[in-house]
């Protein structure tokens, strides 16, 4: 005999991502008394709000090798030989900047970076090798510098996997994938919508706000409350994300099998993935947001018509007509 079973209602996801996307807030650079600060300091703390770094500030270098020089060029005379030697860095050394300084006549660089790797091999580069060569000493800097770097691989890898999942989908009508059904469940479904807004925001700040997106990359924050909007947003998201993910797990695994829920989770997160990935870095962001409209649409459409109405009486499985239980093999009638 059927029991009827109430529809999952999401209030805990949604307060906890109301609770924190509402936590974001425009977020103003909070500068020292000038009436305090020498003529030093003033440049030094304006220095660190266009440039995103400053003294003290720790990268890690990423190129095989960086040359520090002794002293940075003069603005006005030749260099002698002994102003062009000075010391090797190699990759994975840490580095602190010491100083700063513009060199307004430089062929190379205006702006040229005093780093120390330790108390004996410290030297001058200029700020564009500099960048090109370092990676801030953050675990989250770093990985968006790897993911940044290679976002073709990890396109081409994640098309690769979708389509094995899609082939699976259409030789195996049985096996729950996602896109194609949702558990009966909002969860995946948001976790999906989530993963690909996620992407639209991100796009966001790379086409209107792409000074907002340095700072975070070089001072970057798990927490959305102080950042600038959209990259508060951007964080809140993926906060929001994972407490789906967690959701959609618990939702999965009570509801399939051990095998058929791994293999359904792993389809969630390859069509999650890709499509943060598509909508994060497209080139067309004008058509970008009338296709994430579409794509949320479609998504709420199949996500309605695969909720399920009914339980099995014995086990407590979703079920969405009666009959046998796929679950225990209990024998179900309306």
């Amino acid at each position: 005999m059927f029991m009827r079973t109430n529809k999952l209602k999401p209030f805990w996801v949604v307060i906890a991502a109301a609770t924190t996307l509402f936590g974001c807030s425009y977020a103003t650079h909070r500068h020292a008394d000038d009436w305090g600060m020498t003529a030093d300091e003033r440049d030094a703390s304006a220095f660190r709000i266009s440039h995103h770094y400053g003294e003290n500030f720790n990268f890690q270098v990423v190129g095989d090798s960086l040359l520090l020089r002794i002293s940075p060029p003069l603005s006005n005379a030749v260099e002698n030989e002994s102003e062009q030697r000075g010391f090797m860095v190699y990759h994975g050394d840490l580095l602190v900047v010491a100083d700063v300084a513009m060199v307004r006549n430089s062929t190379d660089d205006s702006v040229w970076v005093e780093v120390a790797r330790d108390q004996q091999t410290i030297g001058w580069v200029g700020e564009r090798c500099l960048l090109q060569n370092v990676v801030p000493d953050a675990p989250l800097s770093q990985f968006i510098y790897w993911y940044r770097g290679n976002i073709p691989w990890v396109l081409c890898s994640l098309l690769l996997i979708v389509g094995a999942f899609v082939v699976l989908h259409f030789v195996r009508k049985d096996v729950a994938l996602a896109p194609f059904d949702w558990a009966g469940s909002v969860y995946p479904a948001l976790f999906f919508v989530f993963s690909a807004g996620a992407g639209i925001i991100r796009a966001t700040i790379a086409e209107f706000r792409p000074d907002d997106w340095a700072e975070f990359y070089f001072n970057v924050s798990i927490n959305p409350f102080g950042l600038p909007f959209l990259t508060g947003l951007f964080v809140a998201m993926v906060w929001t994300i994972v407490l789906l993910a967690v959701a959609s797990a618990d939702v999965v695994f009570h509801r399939y099998s051990i095998g058929e829920a791994f293999v359904f989770m792993l389809s969630l997160l390859a069509v999650s993935l890709l499509s943060f990935v598509a909508f994060a870095f497209s080139e067309w962001f004008a058509a970008a947001v009338p296709c994430f409209v579409a794509l949320v649409f479609w998504t709420f459409m199949r996500c309605s018509r695969s909720r399920n109405r009914y339980a099995c009486g014995r086990c407590g499985s979703p079920m969405n007509h009666g009959g046998r239980c796929p679950r225990c093999g209990a024998i179900n009638q309306e």
